[in-house]
């Protein structure tokens, strides 16, 4: 065997071996091998836009020409749309939404270790949030094992996961909130890129994920007045427009599997909200728990009668049985407050806005008196909400305000 052959020291290296074109490789072939046979999940996808790329021109490109300059306030405290496709048949169309529009420019996020915000993020979503979703256990089960194992098969709904808990974060450390709304607004913004195309064709196979990346989507919009400066809505009614809006756009796309739910595991929802609201037993005074243990005011269906007599008397001619028809859907969701006790579930108030009917939204819009009346009835259960679920702060006591 020939000697080996001996390397001068040097601080630019071996001059025999950079003759001879021998490098020494930066990684090690194992490892090589493996980050080509495993992409990890961030390869998975588009790549995130960075400072030091060149501009392209595409919808969800922070460098787009002729875009204002996106920025974490701008981010954080836009306002809501002020033009909303709200059908008399109360269908919404989301693709329309201006909330999907702003949602659609991706914040650059400068200098960010993306891997390590991705690992802090998840951890702090398994650790803290999936917790503070819901009260119920069944249901926090759902947010903590059923939804992250639906997004460990589609990276759209990590996406939401991990928006979701950037934003819960946000709260917690306010020094660094600007940072977590931009990384919020990024992976939101990076989900929708993902569950756009599957609204226009969901089926039997897709409904799932499109029911997941849902009621994350809900719940980033519930979040707004914390987005928000200050933590207060801006324009209250456009934004409570909005929630409404992208409710009822994804109750709609999603309606024909709803009842699938029974079969799967997020089966809790259906028995808390869905499956109960539709009772017809929902809203007899028979079927009433004791108003001593709900937490909504002992007084509540009293009022809710009242309210019924003023809108039968007072309500336009010709919108007159939707606002009855509005006000019996508050009482079915006073009936599910109360039977639940202390263990209220977000769906059972969010559920109204999908029953109310699109010509009292627009009665809304116009800040007729009746829909605002109906509305300040309806800011009693978005407070009760607010005491209990940190994404719904803010909403109950600004629609309660609207005059």
């Amino acid at each position: 065997m020939a000697p080996r052959r001996s390397h001068t020291k040097s601080r630019k290296g071996c001059e025999d071996c950079k003759r001879r074109k021998v490098k020494r490789p930066n990684k090690t072939p194992g490892l090589h091998l493996r980050t080509q046979s495993a992409p990890s999940r961030r390869s998975r996808r588009e790549p995130h836009p960075s400072t030091s790329d060149p501009p392209k021109h595409g919808s969800g490109d922070p460098g787009r020409r002729g875009q204002p300059a996106t920025t974490p306030a701008s981010i954080a405290s836009s306002g809501s749309s002020g033009d909303l496709t709200l059908t008399m048949g109360g269908g919404t169309d989301f693709l329309q939404l201006d909330f999907r529009q702003r949602g659609g420019l991706v914040p650059p996020l400068n200098d960010m270790n993306l891997g390590g915000r991705e690992l802090e993020l998840m951890h702090h979503y398994s650790v803290n949030t999936a917790d503070t979703l819901a009260i119920r256990d069944d249901v926090r089960h759902i947010w903590r094992h059923v939804i992250p194992e639906e997004g460990d098969r589609h990276a759209f709904i990590m996406d939401g996961m991990l928006a979701i808990s950037a934003l819960h974060k946000s709260l917690l450390v306010p020094s660094m909130r600007q940072d977590y709304l931009t990384l919020a607004a990024h992976y939101q913004s990076s989900g929708l890129k993902g569950y756009t195309p599957q609204l226009p064709d969901v089926n039997i196979k897709n409904w799932i994920p499109v029911f997941c990346f849902a009621a994350l989507t809900v719940i980033y919009v519930s979040l707004l007045p914390v987005r928000c400066e200050n933590h207060v809505l801006p324009e209250p009614m456009p934004s409570m427009l909005e929630l409404f809006a992208v409710t009822r756009s994804m109750q709609s796309f999603l309606e024909p599997y709803l009842e699938n739910l029974v079969t799967t595991p997020f089966a809790p929802l259906f028995h808390g909200t869905q499956g109960n609201f539709s009772n017809e037993m929902a809203g007899s005074r028979s079927s009433y728990t004791v108003l001593d243990q709900a937490c909504i005011p002992k007084d509540a269906f009293t009022a809710l009668s009242r309210l019924r007599a003023v809108l039968a008397k007072h309500a336009p001619a010709a919108a007159r049985k939707d606002y009855l028809d509005a006000v019996a859907a508050l009482e079915r969701t006073a009936a599910l407050v109360a039977a639940a006790g202390m263990h209220v579930d977000p769906g059972m108030v969010f559920i109204w806005a999908y029953e109310v009917s699109g010509r009292v939204l627009a009665d809304l819009r116009g800040r007729a008196p009746a829909a605002l009346l109906l509305l300040a009835h309806y800011c009693v259960f978005l407070r009760v909400m607010e005491r209990r679920i940190w994404y719904f702060r803010g909403w109950g006591s600004a629609g309660a305000a609207e005059r």
